[in-house]
């Protein structure tokens, strides 16, 4: 029994609920959730607030801890109040955490000006068609710097290569980006890459001096070639260094087996041998080319992960299995005890060591206590990445811990207690207005707190000695590792680590310098699509030009489930004891931390275990060479020579157990923007430094019964462009691809937000209609992953009880078809629609209700001389299909309605193209037979929306 509901849980989270309060307009006003951590506290009560305008508008929102400041002082600060226009635009941002925010828009809803905290100004522009063409920042009183130029081919396009109205060209805060070839589904097939210069710090591509742009670009082009199949999924891809992946998939459309071939050999290297998965689409078994075999267990009432066996081939001197996992849940799905009985026993400085981690969480499930094994030597942990040693450690080197945690009102950790062999406490101060904290290091005020962060609340230094820069758009720019300010004038002789972003915010390179024996040692990264270009150069004390020391390709194929694979190639400056072509398959747990990894024999190479915030409990390694070329290890992140882990949008402090700076996003991952994974480490997991995936999901979930279940009112509601609330920087516009703005997030917007791919969710595939060229600055995601702006697609006064519209989009060189099908509200069976009535929208709404589908017909055909309107069946059942073909009655015209907002676009004619059939995958991929039907125009863009 993998579920459980002990007695201490049940005292735990007994009379603790969670009451909302609706105003007369159904909006939320206050919400009330009850804690206590164990069964003998008294109920504590939280408290959170928010207030809207007359007209609707998210005006502000208070935590908890603010509510209690609020009954003593009732003008007390939120954290978050809003000021917004007429429209329900937010235009002034005013966060406790990330500081002030303004921004103005045009016509179009488009931001074209924004300001921080810190006076750093932001101004967009675009062209004719709504398309972004530049972005322009100004820090304090310097000049301005055009940091982004985006250039498409209209005319010019190559129609051959599908350019046509494509952005080809992007010069970016990395560099320059461009797309000489797209795919029929407007996906990139080529793309060439150039980096900024290491001694450019900052990108600025002046108008009219293109011809000088160049200069600031390393001279490599890194050019990276996708496969993709019909449908835009990718088959397989060739990075810039020349080794090639090519992915196999079963019928269903999952993955299946994979390849590698590496530059200059014709042989195709076998990485991920087979997987089987469940009728639900889990994984149950996954084989790889080192003949490790992972088997998976699933409660079959919930589908949670009950048991993980991973083995590998039989050798003298080795166990086989390599894990032993079994998972206990509670009976709200939240794990609570994880047990790996693959290691050998023992005994641990005269106790039994258990190889079971358990952990308690409150009735907020807030994770309060951990128990498990750790590292007797390791000792309190710092910001320093702690380096694996050429041992093993022994079950004599092992003993328990148990670590417990409190928090605030607000959800900040105050405090940890560390209970093992070598006993500690990290403290935190927090701010009195604001979630800013820092370790209490003697004598620190909570009044004194909002000195060690800046007016946008990044964190200032690490420790003394090591302060941190920060770009314009509040993403870190540069960590001094040591300063040598005292000796020297020149910031240049500091060791340091440097970062420059695309225009998404992602990292694109990294440069790490140090100062040894009169050398300069430069270790630069450059991210680019499956591939880490690490390169070592050694610049001698009075010489002008490095000596590349070493260079090496680091090659990831992502298997899926809990394998992946890495293989490290080295061009220059291979290690004695490695081989040139060095194989990684690496074993993750639930959350994606690297736990092993084994070389292609199945041999250990590294093994590491983490504490619940991040922390290292121990490490080993099979040598010291090999383990200073482990990257990937907490949540799957790499951790940087600065102690802090490269999430994407933002880093993280595992000794904090904190983020260094707010959200980016805003408040979409709750009020606390410092707060990680909402302190449940163990049972959620963050991809890239916005939000949890459970909480995206819901996001999406919300967004989509918001969209299907609009009111009056919201249709009244002009159809608007997401925005940020905390501004458009990078991590906020990804944000955006991500999910649509819950309420408590402050910006009103109504909008359902598109799928990410990675992301959870419980969504059916929808028609999405688009009222305006797409304006956003994100390079396009994967398809059928694209942004599209809407409000609504149904209105249930004028579709009689509710229509779910659901599409695929297919483009055949100019020829642009779409696929219509309905799939049942309750996400029943898809059936047929002859109890539908599609119908003709102009330019202006026509309300009225509709009775029936006999009185619909005839008043439309009152006002509509001429045109039929008749059923249509479900296109996705074959037998439904070829009955419409049948029924001469169906093969007239047929009318579609969407709308979105008040704007409703027109809808041209469909007719049905007879006896054609073709395949599609539906929304789990899987194949689907489909009618074809012929747009002669329809100015909406209709986009698949996978559901998990």
């Amino acid at each position: 029994m993998t579920t459980i509901a002990d007695d201490a849980t049940v005292r735990r989270c007994a009379h603790t609920p969670t009451v909302t309060a609706l105003d007369a307009r159904a909006l939320i006003c206050r919400t009330v959730r009850y804690n206590r951590a164990s069964g003998d506290d008294d109920i504590a009560r939280y408290v959170s607030r928010q207030t809207w305008t007359v007209r609707g508008h998210h005006e502000s929102s208070t935590d908890p801890r603010g509510s209690d400041a609020h009954q003593d002082t009732p003008a007390s600060t939120p954290n978050f109040r809003y000021h917004r226009s007429l429209s329900g635009q937010p235009l002034a941002v005013h966060s406790a955490d990330a500081g002030a925010r303004f921004a103005i828009y045009d016509a179009a809803r488009n931001i074209v000006w924004q300001q921080d905290g810190r006076g750093q100004q932001i101004r967009h522009t675009y062209d004719a068609q709504g398309r972004p063409l530049t972005v322009t920042e100004q820090r304090d009183d310097a000049p301005p710097r055009t940091t982004e130029t985006l250039i498409y081919a209209d005319a010019t396009g190559t129609p051959d290569d599908n350019l046509r109205g494509q952005l080809i060209a992007h010069w970016s805060p990395a560099g320059l980006t461009s797309t000489p070839r797209y795919s029929m589904t407007q996906l990139p097939l080529d793309t060439d890459q150039r980096f900024l210069r290491d001694d450019v710090p900052e990108s600025h591509w002046a108008p009219g001096e293109e011809d000088t742009w160049p200069r600031d670009l390393d001279a490599q082009t890194w050019t990276t070639t996708w496969s993709l199949d019909a449908l835009g999924n990718e088959t397989g891809h060739t990075n810039a260094s020349g080794h090639s992946q090519r992915l196999h998939f079963d019928v269903a459309g999952q993955l299946c087996a994979g390849e590698l071939q590496m530059a200059g050999s014709t042989a195709w290297l076998p990485v991920l041998r087979a997987v089987e998965y469940a009728p639900s689409g889990l994984p149950l078994r996954e084989d790889v080319a080192n003949g490790v075999t992972t088997l998976y267990e699933y409660e079959p009432q919930t589908d949670r992960l009950s048991h993980v066996l991973t083995t590998r081939p039989a050798a003298p001197g080795r166990r086989v299995a390599l894990q032993t996992l079994a998972y206990v849940y509670d009976p709200v799905g939240n794990r609570v005890a994880i047990e790996n009985t693959a290691p050998a026993g023992g005994r641990a400085r005269q106790r039994r060591v258990d190889p079971e981690n358990r952990y308690t969480l409150d009735a907020l499930y807030r994770l309060i206590e951990a128990t498990g094994t750790e590292d007797a030597s390791l000792g309190q942990q710092g910001m320093s990445a702690y380096a694996p040693g050429p041992s093993w450690p022994s079950r004599d080197d092992l003993t328990p811990y148990t670590r417990t945690y409190d928090y605030d009102r607000a959800g900040n950790l105050v405090s940890m207690h560390h209970k093992g062999s070598v006993p500690f406490t990290t403290e935190m101060v927090v701010a009195p207005a604001s979630n800013r904290a820092v370790v209490q290091t003697g004598d620190i005020a909570p009044d004194e707190v909002d000195a060690f962060f800046d007016a946008c609340g990044n964190l200032r230094e690490l420790d003394p000695g090591r302060p941190l820069t920060w770009n314009c758009r509040n993403q870190l720019r540069r960590v001094a590792q040591v300063s040598r300010a005292a000796t020297t004038t020149a910031a240049a002789d500091d060791d340091d680590e440097t970062y420059w972003y695309d225009a998404d915010g992602a990292r694109a390179t990294k440069l790490t310098r140090s100062l040894t024996s009169r050398t300069t040692r430069l270790v630069r990264v450059r991210y680019l699509p499956g591939l880490e270009l690490r390169q070592t150069e050694q610049i001698p004390d009075g010489a002008t030009q490095a000596t590349p020391v070493e260079t090496l390709d680091v090659i990831r194929f992502e298997a899926g489930g809990r394998a992946g694979v890495t293989v490290l190639h080295w061009q220059l400056g291979k290690p004695e004891g490695i081989a040139q072509d060095a194989w990684r398959f690496s074993l993750s747990d639930h959350i994606d931390s690297t736990i092993l990894e084994l070389d292609g024999n199945a041999d250990i190479i590294t093994f590491e275990s983490y504490f619940p915030f991040g922390g290292t409990a121990y490490v080993s390694a099979r040598t010291e060479i090999e383990s200073a070329y482990k990257y990937r290890r907490y949540s799957g992140k790499e951790r940087d020579a600065t102690g802090l882990y490269a999430y994407g949008q933002r880093y993280y402090a595992p000794w904090l157990s904190r983020w260094i700076n707010p959200d980016p996003a805003g408040p979409l991952d709750g009020w606390n923007l410092f707060s990680m994974v909402g302190n449940n480490p163990v049972n959620r997991r963050d991809v890239d430094g916005l939000m949890t995936e459970d909480r995206a999901a819901r996001i999406l979930q919300r967004g989509f019964r918001r969209l299907t279940q609009s009111s009056a009112r919201s249709l009244r509601r002009p159809a608007t462009r997401a925005a940020s609330t905390t501004g458009d920087e990078p991590g906020a516009k990804r944000a955006r691809l991500a999910s649509e703005q819950a309420p408590d997030a402050g910006d009103g917007i109504r909008r359902f937000g598109p799928y990410r791919k990675g992301l959870t969710h419980e969504l059916d595939t929808v028609v999405l209609a688009e009222s305006r060229p797409l304006t956003s600055l994100e390079p396009p995601l994967d398809p059928p992953l694209r942004q599209s702006d809407m409000d609504a697609i149904r209105d249930r006064n004028l579709l009689s009880g509710g229509l779910d519209l659901q599409a695929i989009h297919v483009r055949s060189g100019n020829v642009e078809q779409h696929v219509a099908f309905y799939v049942d509200d309750d996400r029943k069976t898809a059936r047929t629609l002859d109890n539908k009535i599609f119908v003709e929208l102009m330019t202006r709404y026509d309300p009225f209700r509709i009775r029936s589908d006999h009185e619909t017909i005839s008043s439309w055909k009152s006002r509509r001389k001429g045109d039929r309107f008749v059923p249509i069946q479900n296109i996705l059942d074959q037998d439904n299909a070829g009955a419409m073909a049948r029924n001469p009655e169906k093969e007239g015209p047929i009318r579609a309605g969407i709308l979105a907002g008040n704007y409703i676009p027109p809808i041209s004619v469909i007719r049905m193209v007879g006896g054609k059939k073709f395949r599609l995958r539906d929304g789990r991929n899987r194949m689907v037979v489909a009618r074809e039907l012929n747009l002669t125009h329809v100015p909406v863009d209709v986009y698949e929306r996978p559901r998990d």
